[in-house]
């Protein structure tokens, strides 16, 4: 015959297994494995933050590769720009922009004569479009065309198109790249 099968008595007298709490072959596993939980995510913080940097470099080097590519391609444009268009563009608005400029500074200093000095190629128009204004225009043989300068009581402005221009021209050139002279690049 088969015996009754023996249960563990639970009571208030019974006599259990001492509360210890977990091993020390236990506890010294848990930090084991913490320890190789830290040095492996240590290890993959490590191989993240290379490939983050390796990521900027090659981002770095790309953006100056198409900064540089763009430059190269807008360089005729650019190039148009200051010997063509610029200079033809300071002829044409030169007459109608000081006449504004003009009519601006009397309508400011409505009491005080202005005097407009220009070329003497030039004064003939700049009189004309100014002929509404109250400025005396003068020819001046030291001022060369699209130049002028505008005398009012105890100063004096230079309006000077050309190194304007000048100055326009030199600030486009200098954000195409410089010429590669060398020959591998």
């Amino acid at each position: 015959m088969s015996s009754a099968p023996r249960l563990e008595d639970f009571g208030p007298g019974a006599a259990g297994p001492a509360d210890t709490g977990p091993s020390k072959t236990y506890l010294a596993g848990f930090e084991d494995g913490v320890r190789a939980g830290q040095h492996a995510a240590a290890q993959q913080q490590d191989h993240l933050s290379k490939d983050i940097a390796a990521h900027i470099r090659n981002t770095e080097a790309t953006r100056a590769e198409v900064r540089e590519e763009l430059l190269a391609a807008i360089a005729p444009v650019i190039d148009q720009l200051t010997r063509a268009i610029l200079p033809e563009l300071v002829c044409e608005t030169f007459v109608p922009r000081l006449a504004d400029a003009i009519r601006h500074a009397v309508a400011e200093a409505a009491e005080t004569p202005l005097v407009l000095s220009v070329c003497p190629s030039q004064q003939t128009a700049v009189a004309e479009a100014l002929s509404s204004a109250t400025v005396r225009v003068l020819a001046d043989p030291a001022l060369s065309e699209n130049q002028s300068r505008l005398s009012c009581a105890e100063t004096e402005t230079l309006i000077d198109l050309p190194a304007l221009t000048r100055q326009l021209q030199d600030a486009l050139v200098g954000l195409l790249p410089e010429e590669r002279t060398s020959g591998n690049g």
